[in-house]
């Protein structure tokens, strides 16, 4: 707020000591011009002073939450706001500038977790039969989505594989984000069985190219896949399958997990196939397995 001292020292304590971009630090500032607009209309005042943000109880906190939510925010969007707060008070807290913080003792419930989409047993073998293997684009499609619904791997870590983090001697998929090697999965037979195929082919096509490309899965110009031509596929293949196309690459990630925990894997190990940070993520999948 231009002006506005104390909203400055806010956004350099935010850049400085929490080491926060300016954009970030200026969504936080946003949501601190937004607060003090409400406090001066709520004190029916057109001039603020820093003396309101000491005078301010949980009340005011809850009234402000109420006003976010008349105004059709999300839960999500309060919460964000909410965490401002508290973020502001505990650096007016570190100024001496009120002794308490009001924010810190309000709390938004979460939102209940969507459960996860998955396909049935039977609604993936009808997908992964789908592709015609009778040619190398064929025997890559099966082999993509094979190895979705077989490992469990993001979209963007699936286009992100070379060739050689495929250990097929071992039966194991090297991941790895930002070029560095994150996590081992092991490859179930029938995601072997249509790799080896489909890298047989993929080779020859390299080696006709002769572009030495990395990339284990190849668009028709043998340049690597997309994300979005990924997408594409799997609408594809849903649609000639009959099979409702909402599903997307993701549904087969969580199909995926499902089925680990169905058939006795235990929360850790999935947590750690799915590259998940925090086991939360993964006990989703409790419920729906």
């Amino acid at each position: 707020m231009k002006g506005f001292r104390t909203s400055e020292e806010f956004v350099d304590y935010l850049t400085s000591e929490r080491h926060l971009s300016q954009q970030t630090a200026r969504c936080y500032e946003l949501d601190l011009e937004q607060f003090i607009s409400f406090l001066q209309t709520a004190e029916n005042s057109k001039t603020f002073s820093e003396q309101m943000f000491a005078a301010v109880g949980v009340n005011t906190i809850k009234a402000y939450i109420a006003f976010l939510k008349s105004k059709k925010y999300s839960r999500s969007s309060a919460a964000r706001k909410l965490a401002s707060l508290r973020t502001f008070y505990k650096f007016l807290g570190k100024r001496n500038s009120v002794n308490s913080n009001p924010a810190k003792a309000v709390h938004i419930p979460k939102p209940k977790r969507h459960q996860p989409r998955l396909l049935e047993d039977r609604e993936a073998q009808k997908l992964l039969e789908t592709p015609f293997t009778h040619n190398w684009l064929g025997a890559r499609n099966k082999a993509l989505l094979q190895t979705l619904y077989s490992t469990g791997v993001r979209v963007s870590e699936l286009v992100a594989l070379n060739v050689d983090d495929i250990d097929p001697a071992n039966g194991l998929l090297y991941v790895r984000v930002n070029g560095k090697k994150e996590r081992i999965i092991s490859l179930e037979r029938p995601a072997l069985r249509t790799l080896a195929d489909y890298i047989k082919q993929r080779n020859r096509i390299v080696e006709y190219n002769n572009n030495g490309v990395k990339a284990l899965f190849l668009n028709r110009f043998g340049r690597r896949l997309s994300q979005r031509d990924v997408r594409r596929k799997m609408d594809k293949y849903l649609a000639a399958a009959g099979l409702d196309r909402s599903f997307s690459p993701r549904s087969l990630r969580h199909s995926f997990a499902a089925r680990k925990l169905h058939t006795g894997c235990d929360l850790c190990t999935v947590k750690e196939m799915l590259g998940h940070q925090a086991l939360v993520s993964t006990q989703v999948y409790m419920e729906a397995s």
